[in-house]
C-alpha cells in the first residue's frame, strides 16, 4: 500500500507509484499566505525526478505578493490577480467595508468582492491560456470562479483541493460559515450544505460570474458550479487525527492525503538564527534551564494580524501582556509574533513587562515549536496542524469567526482534546485568555491526546500523498 502512512489506506489504494509521461500542471490558489504557502510545498513535490524524469513542470497561479517565495522554491509564477487581504487593508472598497454601518455592510462586501471576481477571472483566463497546461489542480476559491472555464471554455482536466473538509457530507455542516460545523441530525447538515452553496454562490458569485462568462457563450449558474464541487475528483490537505474522515466520502473520488506542511531546511533555520529574531529566540531558550517544567506559551495569529487596525493590535497586545503577567508563577514565559511596530510598543503598552516576555517579527515554526509547549493562534489549518504535529497544545482565538474555516478547526481542537477553543481575537480579555491555559495546565490527559495526534500526524506525508494524488487523477479525469 504506497500510502500506508493515511489512516484510510483502502482509499488510496489505487494511488499507484509509479512514473508518468512530463505534463505541465497548474495549481491555482487564492488567499492568505496560509492558503498559498501549502501548494508551494505541493509544486516542489511535483516537480521532484521521482515522479517524472524529464520533471513535470509545474506553474503556481497566485498572487503577486507570494512570486518570490514561488520563484524561489523553483516553481514558475503566473498572476491571479488581486491579494484579498492585501485587498481589504488598503484598497478603498476594502476599507469601505470597515467603515460602513452595519446596513450597508454588505454591499460595500458585495462591492469589494466582485472587484476581486473580475481580477481573479480574467486573470486566471490569461495565465491559463499563456501556460495552456496538462491538468491543473483548483483550490477552493478556484473552484467558484474557474472550474466551468477549465472544463467548458478552456478544456482542461481538473482536480479539486482543499486545506479542510469541504466537501459536503452528512455529518456535519459546512467548515465555513457554521461555527464548529456541528449538527444533530444529519437532514440539518445536509440543508446547511445546500443554503451555504446556493446563499453564497447567489449573493456574492452569481450577477459578476455571469457577466464574465457571457463572451464565452458559457450560462453559469449555482447548479452548473455545484455539479463541478459534486463529481471533480477532490484532494483534501488535512489530518483526521482533528476531523474524522466522513463515512459518506467516496472513496475513489475524495482522497484525504493528511496536511500539506512546509518544512525549513537547516539552511534556512542558519540563517534566521543570524537575524535579529533569530538572535533573540536562541538567546531567549539559551537561559531556559533544562529542568524547567513550566511551559513556554507562543502566541500568534500569522498573517490575520495585518487585518487589525493598529489601535486593535494595541489593544490586543496590552491583554496579551495582561495574561502574562497573571500567568508568571505558572509559566516560564509568553513569546508573541507581531509587527515591528506593535513590537516597540510593547513597553509603552504596558509599561512593566515580565522578564520571560519576548515580541517577535517572525520565527520559521518547524523550529520554534518544538521548543514551545502552547500555541495561541487564529486557526488557520496550517498553523493548527503544525502546532498539534509538534507536540503544542493549542488555543484557537479565530479572527475571522463568520466567513473562514478557523472556528471550525477550534472546534476540532477542543472536540479531539488537543486545546481550548478560545475567545474570538476581538473578544480577547486577560480573565479569558488566563482561563484558557489554565485549562490545558490543569487537564493532563490533553497533553497524552497532543502526543497521540502528533505520532499519527508524523506518519503521513500531505505532500507526497498530495502529489500522488494529482498525477492519479491527472491520468483518469475526464471533466475537460
Amino acid at each position: 500500500d504506497i500510502i500506508s502512512e493515511i489512516e484510510e489506506p483502502t482509499q488510496n489504494r489505487d494511488l499507484i507509484d509509479e512514473l508518468i509521461e512530463r505534463m505541465k500542471i497548474a495549481i491555482l490558489s487564492i488567499g492568505s499566505e496560509g492558503d498559498v504557502r501549502p501548494y508551494i510545498s505541493l509544486g516542489k513535490e511535483l516537480q521532484s525526478a521521482e515522479h517524472a524524469n524529464p520533471p513535470h513542470e509545474v506553474h503556481l497561479l497566485t498572487h503577486s505578493t507570494a512570486r518570490a517565495r514561488v520563484e524561489a522554491a523553483g516553481l514558475r509564477f503566473a498572476d491571479i490577480g488581486k491579494d484579498p487581504v492585501v485587498e481589504l487593508r488598503e484598497s478603498e472598497s476594502g476599507k469601505a467595508i470597515a467603515e460602513a454601518s452595519a446596513f450597508k455592510k454588505m454591499s460595500a462586501m458585495k462591492a469589494w468582492f466582485t472587484s476581486l471576481l473580475e481580477d481573479w477571472f480574467q486573470k486566471g483566463l490569461d495565465s491559463l491560456k499563456d501556460i495552456r497546461p496538462d491538468f491543473a489542480v483548483l483550490g477552493t476559491f478556484p473552484m467558484n470562479v474557474h472550474s466551468v472555464l477549465c472544463s467548458d471554455v478552456l478544456k482542461i482536466p481538473f482536480c479539486q483541493i482543499h486545506l479542510m473538509p469541504i466537501i459536503p457530507t452528512a455529518e456535519h455542516a459546512p467548515p465555513v460559515g457554521f461555527g464548529d460545523a456541528q449538527t444533530s441530525f444529519e437532514f440539518t447538515a445536509k440543508l446547511k450544505w445546500k443554503l451555504s452553496m446556493a446563499a453564497g454562490y447567489n449573493l456574492l458569485y452569481a450577477a459578476p460570474l455571469s457577466k464574465l462568462y457571457a463572451p464565452h457563450g458559457v450560462t453559469i449558474s449555482n447548479s452548473v458550479v455545484s455539479e463541478k464541487w459534486a463529481t471533480t475528483p477532490a484532494i483534501l490537505g488535512y489530518s483526521t487525527a482533528l476531523s474524522p474522515r466522513p463515512a459518506d466520502y467516496d472513496g475513489g473520488r475524495v482522497k484525504i492525503v493528511g496536511p500539506l506542511m512546509d518544512d525549513h531546511s537547516k539552511e534556512d533555520v542558519d540563517t534566521f538564527l543570524e537575524t535579529r529574531n533569530g538572535q533573540k529566540l536562541a538567546d531567549y531558550f539559551s537561559k531556559k534551564s533544562q529542568t524547567e517544567k513550566r511551559p513556554v506559551v507562543f502566541v500568534g495569529f500569522g498573517s490575520m494580524w495585518e487585518t487589525l487596525t493598529d489601535q486593535e493590535k494595541r489593544t490586543l497586545l496590552t491583554k496579551i501582556i495582561s495574561t502574562a503577567k497573571a500567568l508568571e508563577n505558572e509559566t516560564y514565559g509568553f513569546i508573541v509574533q507581531c509587527d515591528e511596530s506593535s513590537g516597540r510598543d510593547v513597553g509603552a503598552l504596558a509599561g512593566d513587562i515580565p522578564e520571560n516576555f519576548l515580541a517577535i517579527q517572525n520565527a520559521p515554526h518547524s523550529w520554534l515549536f518544538p521548543q514551545v509547549n502552547i500555541v495561541v493562534c487564529h486557526g488557520g489549518s496550517g498553523t493548527t496542524h503544525k502546532a498539534l504535529l509538534h507536540g503544542c497544545a493549542t488555543i484557537v482565538c479565530p479572527c475571522k469567526p463568520d466567513d473562514s474555516d478557523q472556528p471550525f478547526w477550534a472546534g476540532c481542537v477542543a472536540r479531539a482534546g488537543l486545546g481550548v477553543h478560545g475567545p474570538d481575537i476581538k473578544s480577547v480579555t486577560r480573565k479569558k485568555l488566563s482561563k484558557c491555559v489554565r485549562q490545558i495546565l490543569d487537564d493532563s490527559a490533553i497533553e497524552s491526546n497532543v502526543k497521540a495526534a502528533s505520532a499519527k500526524m508524523k506518519k503521513q506525508d500531505g505532500v507526497k500523498n498530495g502529489a500522488k494524488a494529482v498525477l492519479h487523477f491527472s491520468s483518469s479525469v475526464e471533466n475537460a
